[in-house]
């Protein structure tokens, strides 16, 4: 049957997936390896362009790879078979003429043989084997129909050598049968089909498609895609297993209401004793846009009753066929084929894979991926590719473009290494003649050797590539740091990617540190200093090794009245790194001399020479600061937000520390106020105020303050009010506090008692103690309670800016004055 115009301008793509497998107990920043495809052999062509079946390919114990399929003449049909790996062969009829060939299938057959099996319509199911040492093709059996109607025959061998004729026989009902090829001649070949056959299920409904089959170390498994006859309507995707000969009762997989077709099925035994069957197959939405698209689901450790997940659903884009393909290794990878249409696509026609990963944990979403480097494939519009793996590190694959048949062979790039690094990062190596080494990572690649790039951290440049199988031996510098990468390189001299690069370091011999210059001393004037505290001042040391630098030199200070640095007084301070100053923190005598002297030690230990001995005179009269307490000074009345105030001096300029304490009692009692102050304001950048909210203390007529000065030295001075005042929490209220014009909070309420006339003013102020509003001007009261509202307004009509503001209420009953304040926020409109 020759192509319309239309369909041969159809362009389809096969293809792939990387299911990204994590070995187990590795853990890694990225996954090394990747999917290289040779260039794609032209296998044959079909004279009539025929093209109702994809091509199979057979990849056998021995490592041998060949392509079985359809070739379509005048003359009529013939099944071909042709080596394409390790060598391309020419092409061997298996069987043909004959005016119909359907429903082929092919497995390897013990070491390097196979076995082919088709049949004509709904006719016998026919056998041929392929015997390798003879390199002869021979008759092996035809399975006779007698009245019934067999159909769909597939080929499945075992791990452990069976191979399996799994096919559908109608009776009254559409039946399962499995049948075991045995060795009946006794050459050693097994040849014909074991009698009587297994029933694996009896269908309720009409089959789909071919079955599908996969194993494990003790279990077959078989899939199927059958449609429940009316009124339900429903395809079913179902599996049965095999364990010691007996086959489990059929498990529902899916079941949707538009069709299920092409069924492929795979299985995984990872390393850490995890099973794992994998089914795709084709899933027809009839009432939306997209028409098919790819599914796929998943069990682990399945058993008779696998826990099948839901499907995922692959983003397919327009696809062209109805039977996806999938291949699995015991690492943790998955491929998935297919065809699709390219559409309206800019990207270049006939250079595009589709694939798509999942991460080995199951978490991750499938993902769609373009492989550019693989070869450019134009697949026909009716079939998906072929493909085989031989759970190493081949893929070949094979599939119709156009009326020819064509191959190809992919080779997994080996993975990165991964452990047993030497040297290690960040590791000093005690001689210069060592071996780079790492371990090959676990896996099927064939691993040849690695290759070791190496450069110097020193000048940046490459100065030695080797290559080897585990070990390379090297001759380096001594004191340097270099840097080196490494990947693996297979039997097919393909290699991973690079590792990141290790820095290490060279250093046959551990060196002191060397310090250089004087040791000086700050504000030295004629050997005379004016502090107890002096600070001293050094240049940064070096050294050698290259492990040691500024930031891994401490020092070590000694000062003493001796020269010689055995007096009982004498003084060590040890120094941390990374330090080209200190200023001790034991204070010296006052009119004294001194010598100090300085040396750095690494960190492994060593020490430098002492550096060049300075002399001093400590001379210097420590007078202790002064200190003013502005507010309170006593008499006063306080509640809510206040002030206090002071003032410092210290002759010296020396660094201050202020204390503040609060006493309820006269004194004889104190609380020390918090280091932070109610604006948030800590005591050490506070410059002679600190806010104190007296609501948070109980009323009281003998509070007082206490406030402590300390310069650096430890000198200190003491002052407190000269007088008791008075802490009282009136009834003194805003609501809210919190107002925002233009709002339904675009005004304070504030409220007051009086419990004896007196004048009062009520102001509102900013926390820099500027004026924004007069609310009450001195006014005189009588005894009772008062509210008064404010609007976010200053005097002159305007919107404050939107921040906080203290609203300050004074009361003078002729006896006292009592100042309260209470913050409220303003915020935007």
């Amino acid at each position: 049957m020759l192509l319309s115009n239309r369909a041969i301008r159809r362009i389809s793509f096969i293809f792939f997936i990387l299911f990204i497998g994590l070995f187990i107990g590795l853990s890694r920043e990225a996954f090394c390896q990747e999917l290289v495809w040779q260039p794609y052999i032209r296998v044959d062509s079909n004279e009539l362009g025929e093209r109702d079946q994809s091509p199979k390919v057979v990849i056998t114990d021995q490592g041998s790879a060949s392509a079985i399929w359809k070739k379509v003449t005048i003359s009529g049909e013939f099944l071909l078979v042709r080596q394409i790996m390790p060598d391309i062969t020419p092409a061997d009829t298996i069987t043909g003429p004959v005016s119909r060939i359907d429903n082929f299938s092919a497995t390897s057959l013990d070491a390097d043989n196979l076995v082919v099996c088709w049949q004509y319509g709904t006719e016998n199911i026919h056998s041929r084997i392929y015997e390798s040492t003879s390199d002869t093709w021979r008759e092996s059996f035809t399975l006779p129909n007698s009245d019934q109607t067999v159909s769909m025959p597939f080929l499945h061998e075992t791990i452990d050598g069976n191979v399996w004729l799994i096919y559908f026989h109608l009776k009254s009902t559409w039946t399962l049968i499995c049948r075991q090829y045995v060795d009946l001649d006794g050459n050693g070949i097994p040849e014909f089909f074991s009698d009587p056959p297994q029933e694996i299920a009896s269908l309720s409904s009409i089959p789909i498609a071919p079955p599908a089959a996969t194993n494990d170390q003790d279990t077959l498994w078989v899939s199927w895609t059958e449609r429940d006859i009316l009124p339900s309507e429903q395809y079913r995707i179902k599996t049965s297993s095999r364990v010691q000969s007996i086959w489990s009762e059929p498990a529902d997989v899916f079941q949707n209401p538009d069709p299920l077709t092409g069924l492929s099925i795979a299985s995984q035994n990872l390393p850490d004793q995890t099973n794992r069957l994998w089914l795709v197959w084709t899933t027809e939405f009839e009432n939306r846009t997209l028409e098919k698209q790819i599914s796929v689901s998943h069990c682990e450790n399945c058993d008779d009753s696998p826990d099948w997940t839901y499907p995922d659903f692959l983003p397919s884009q327009s696809l062209m066929n109805d039977h996806p393909t999938i291949v699995a290794d015991n690492w943790g990878l998955v491929w998935i084929g297919w065809t699709s249409e390219s559409g309206n696509r800019t990207i270049p026609d006939d250079d595009v894979i589709f694939g798509f990963w999942k991460d080995s944990d199951n978490n991750s979403e499938w993902e769609e991926i373009l492989e550019r480097n693989n070869p450019m494939i134009n697949i026909g519009d009716d079939h998906s590719p072929f493909f085989a793996h031989d759970q190493k590190e081949l893929l070949v694959s094979a599939w119709i473009q156009g009326s020819d048949v064509y191959a190809a062979i992919g080779n997994m790039r080996p993975d990165c290494p991964l452990s047993g690094f030497y040297p290690g990062l960040g590791e000093e190596v005690a001689t210069q003649s060592f071996d780079f080494r790492c371990d090959f990572p676990p896996g099927p690649e064939e691993l040849q050797k690695f290759a070791f790039f190496a450069f110097s951290d020193n000048v940046g440049e490459t100065f030695i590539s080797l290559y080897g199988e585990n070990a390379v031996r090297v001759e380096l510098g001594d004191n340097k740091s270099y840097s080196y990468r490494v990947q693996t390189l297979d039997s097919e001299e393909l290699n991973s990617e690079w590792t990141s690069a290790m820095t290490f370091y060279v250093n046959s011999e551990q060196e002191p540190p060397l310090l250089t210059g004087d040791l000086t001393v700050d504000n030295l004037q004629e050997g005379v200093v004016d502090t107890n505290f002096p600070r001293f001042r050094w240049e940064v040391p070096t050294d050698a090794d290259p492990l040691d630098d500024e930031t891994t030199i401490s020092f070590e200070l000694q000062i003493d009245a001796s020269f010689a640095f055995d007096s009982t007084d004498l003084l060590t301070f040890p120094i941390p790194e990374q330090r080209e100053s200190y200023q001790i923190s034991q204070g010296l005598p006052e009119d004294s001399q001194f010598f100090a002297r300085l040396r750095a030690i690494d960190r492994t230990g060593l020490v430098s020479n002492w550096m060049p001995i300075v002399e001093f005179f400590v001379n210097r009269s420590n007078d202790a600061p002064t200190v003013g307490l502005l507010s309170p000074q006593g008499g006063e009345i306080f509640s809510g937000l206040t002030s206090i105030e002071w003032e410092t001096s210290d002759s010296e300029s020396d660094s201050l520390i202020v204390g503040l304490e609060v006493s309820l009692d006269d004194g004889d009692s104190w609380s020390q106020l918090p280091n932070v102050d109610e604006r948030g304001i800590s005591l050490s950048e506070n410059r002679g105020d600190y806010a104190v909210d007296f609501n948070k203390y109980e009323s009281s007529h003998q509070a007082r303050i206490r406030i402590t000065v300390t310069d650096f030295p430890g000198f200190a001075s003491t002052i407190q009010t000269s007088g008791s005042f008075t802490i009282s929490n009136q009834t003194f209220n805003c609501l809210p506090r919190v107002i925002s014009p233009n709002s339904a909070n675009n005004e304070t309420q504030i409220s007051f008692t009086l419990e004896k006339s007196a004048d009062v003013s009520l102001k509102i102020y900013s926390l820099a103690g500027k004026l924004k509003r007069v609310l009450i001007q001195e006014q005189f009261f009588n005894n009772g309670s008062y509210t008064k509202r404010w609007d976010g307004r200053d005097a002159d009509n305007g919107l404050v800016p939107p921040r906080p503001y203290l609203c300050v209420l004074s009361i003078n009953d002729g006896e006292q004055i009592n100042i309260q304040r209470i913050k409220i926020l303003v915020t935007p409109k």
